[in-house]
């Protein structure tokens, strides 16, 4: 994993009940220069979204007060083309499940590696 430092303009918020999960996805995208900020769950992120600017959301689909996409819904109601990427377990399949077009699901599974989880939300950003 290349661990160097490079300065990014985008803050992505991050949402994982796993506390060990949610350290280790702030660490790799901090070092790979992204602004992070954490939420342990949906209330706290919804909360976040709405004090900063934020670009891009990186969510487990299971949360336990809310699934990830009924949680990017309600964050895209105060910032519309929030870009989403998800991160499970479980297969793509369960997001399809929930109603979310192929188009709209950008989807790492776990366990991924950190280049895996940081070339997929660059794409995320850039497309």
């Amino acid at each position: 994993m290349d661990t160097s430092s490079e300065t990014r303009s985008e803050t992505i918020l991050v949402v994982d009940d796993e506390p060990s999960v949610r350290n280790l996805i702030e660490k790799i995208l901090t070092m790979r220069g992204y602004a992070v900020l954490g939420a342990s769950d949906a209330q706290e992120a919804l909360l976040l979204n709405a004090e900063h600017e934020v670009d891009a959301v990186v969510t487990d689909v299971m949360l336990p007060s809310m699934k990830g996409p009924e949680l990017v819904e309600k964050l895209r109601e105060h910032r519309p083309g929030l870009r989403a990427l998800f991160i499970s377990g479980f297969t793509s399949d369960t997001l399809l499940d929930s109603g979310l077009s192929p188009e709209d699901v950008s989807f790492v599974q776990k366990p991924f590696t950190g280049e895996a989880l940081t070339s997929r939300l660059r794409a995320l950003l850039d497309g």
